[in-house]
């Protein structure tokens, strides 16, 4: 049982290393292509919410919280789902706006 117990703190722990890490990379990757790239940054867009709910599944797999905290862990998964979607169906023709949808759910 302990054997367990650690396997899985250190599994969260290289989890929330990446978490920690992913954001500043991403944030380098969309910004040095806004301008020369935009496709690409559009597409990133789309990634960072979706990467973040692969994040959330692993943690809730992982993890495995009852009550609360696997509730709002799996709400946590189903915004950011819906976030890439409206993302992804806004961010070629309404750019405010799907800036605005990653804003509201960042």
């Amino acid at each position: 049982m302990q054997t367990n117990s650690l396997e899985s703190a250190r599994s969260l722990r290289n989890l929330y290393l990446v978490r920690t890490v992913f954001p500043l990379l991403w944030a380098a990757a969309v910004i040095s292509a806004a301008r020369t790239q935009p496709s690409f940054a559009s597409v990133l867009l789309i990634v960072y919410p979706l990467w973040d709910v692969a994040c959330t599944l692993y943690d809730l797999s992982a993890s495995r919280p009852t009550g609360s905290a696997r509730t709002s862990q799996v709400i946590n998964a189903l915004l950011g789902t819906a976030t890439a979607v409206g993302i992804a169906v806004t961010v070629f023709s309404k750019e405010a706006t799907s800036i605005a949808i990653f804003g509201a759910w960042a």
